[in-house]
């Protein structure tokens, strides 16, 4: 992140007002928090405005590091559970306006950056689980000794949201984390759902079928006008999509098999397909082989980890005739989908 990212106003100011009254909760004052970190009650009293990184990242440290860090290390957890949906502000509204849950997720993923700049969401399907993965800038753009707190507390927040949400269904969705367990986890273990640490990996999980339950907060035209607020706000922030490639191979997938097309994968995005053509263009891509890559990878890894048929692999990865995928296969490989696959079961190492 450049130093003027840095000092671009970009973080809610709400963020900074829950900081506070979570500070005040611990007999801190509003004086003695905000003093030093130059940040204006002018600011903090239009609930409209945005703080820069700059300003953001003294007050975490202020509220985790000088003022309570030292002997309530579970602040981040505290945080993320007084994050309830309307702290999202708009893209809260915008996502309980959608009618399933899977648009709800990726209408939050198109839009996190009105949230915090600083991280990127991506929603997968991996087998029967639904995943919310969550990624930060590299390298992590605050201080390193915040790398806790920050994944703690987004991730808590986003589960307190889709608790909201979906109700007792919530009941099965659990947080990963990338780091060990902390010693301070015990501490609020019995407010927050199952958590795994060590994975390698900082996510939301939850069964894939809660994707297509219908929210009954659902409603076309006011999720449309959500979306077009969002989308100005986010033209005015301009702020950087560095994984744009990411979040469009995670949005190809259909639910039932297959891959959508180029109006559907941007309507999945909430952008129109010029925008998302373009945006592309400017990195040197295009639609198509991108759509191309991600039909290889799955179809290499259902040859590798599966026992379907080529035909139902083909279908899978988008191809009605089973003779397409063959030849498309050859392209991407060099070898044939079944070649491939009984060099597998030999021991050999195919090259894909």
């Amino acid at each position: 992140m450049t130093p003027e990212q840095r000092a671009q106003p970009s973080i809610p100011v709400i963020y900074i007002l829950l900081m506070i009254e979570m500070a005040a909760d611990y007999g801190v004052s509003r004086e003695a928090f905000l003093d030093g970190l130059d940040i204006p009650e002018s600011l903090l009293a239009d609930l409209g405005s945005r703080l820069s990184v700059e300003q953001y990242e003294r007050a975490v440290v202020r509220a985790t590091e000088e003022l309570l860090g030292g002997n309530k290390p579970w602040l981040g957890y505290e945080f993320g559970l007084r994050m309830g949906v309307t702290s999202f502000g708009m893209v809260g509204f915008g996502a309980l306006s959608q009618i399933t849950v899977r648009e709800a997720l990726q209408f939050v993923c198109s839009f996190v950056q009105l949230l915090i700049p600083l991280i990127r969401l991506r929603l997968l399907t991996e087998a029967d689980s639904a995943v919310m993965d969550m990624r930060f800038d590299e390298p992590f753009p605050l201080r390193a000794s915040l790398y806790p707190y920050m994944h703690e507390a987004c991730l808590t927040a986003i589960w307190n949201a889709a608790r909201f949400t979906l109700g007792r269904d919530a009941a099965d969705l659990e947080l990963w984390f990338s780091y060990p367990e902390p010693d301070y986890y015990a501490a609020c273990r019995e407010r927050l759902p199952p958590c795994r640490f060590g994975t390698g990996v900082n996510q939301m999980r939850g069964p894939a079928a809660l994707l297509d339950r219908r929210l009954e907060s659902g409603n076309p035209f006011v999720a449309r006008q959500a979306e077009e607020q969002c989308r100005r706000e986010l033209d005015l922030l301009n702020i950087k999509d560095d994984f744009l490639v990411e979040r469009v191979k995670a949005a190809l997938p259909n639910a039932g098999g297959g891959y959508g097309d180029l109006e559907t994968v941007s309507e999945r995005m909430f952008m129109s397909s010029r925008t998302l053509a373009r945006k592309l263009q400017q990195r040197s891509l295009n639609f198509l082989a991108l759509l191309d890559e991600v039909r290889r990878d799955e179809a290499v890894r259902l040859l590798k980890d599966s026992v379907l048929s080529l035909e139902a692999i083909a279908t899978r990865v988008g191809y009605a005739d089973p003779a397409t995928f063959t030849r498309s296969f050859r392209k991407w490989t060099g070898q044939t989908p079944s070649s491939y696959r009984q060099r597998l079961a030999e021991g050999g190492r195919p090259a894909a």
